[in-house]
């Protein structure tokens, strides 16, 4: 398959065969499975994109602002992958990030006033 790794972990192993290759593919089973057996709607994952793009309309700086979606929009937006039509996905921003980690100790010298990290997540390759 393209883009596969040489050597493919066991999660991979069984998906890519049958050409399971996005994260929205990957997690369509797990959300099918939970709409089934909590009696989750469809209509739920439109209330949580017509949320975020609510939310959008009001912050300048947001990828979608002054693109609003309402429910007619978001029904006739085509499948990418059953549950998930095109507006429950995350766009592919890419915009580019740096963070400079140092020791608190040496932080309170920066100007402006740094902040400090909590708590951390990582990524993944798929």
């Amino acid at each position: 398959m393209l883009g596969m790794k040489a050597e493919t972990g066991a999660e991979m192993a069984w998906m890519a065969p049958y050409g399971v290759q996005s994260p929205a593919q990957k997690y369509a089973f797990k959300v099918r499975r939970f709409m089934h057996e909590h009696g989750v709607r469809q209509e739920a994952l439109r209330a949580v994109a017509l949320a975020s793009y609510h939310h959008a309309q009001r912050n300048p700086r947001a990828v979608m602002h002054g693109k609003p979606l309402d429910a007619a929009k978001y029904d006739a937006s085509r499948w990418i992958v059953e549950p998930f039509h095109l507006y429950d996905l995350c766009l592919e921003n890419d915009g580019a990030a740096a963070v400079l980690v140092v020791a608190a100790e040496r932080a309170q010298d920066f100007k402006p006033t740094p902040a400090y990290l909590l708590g951390v997540a990582a990524g993944s390759d798929f």
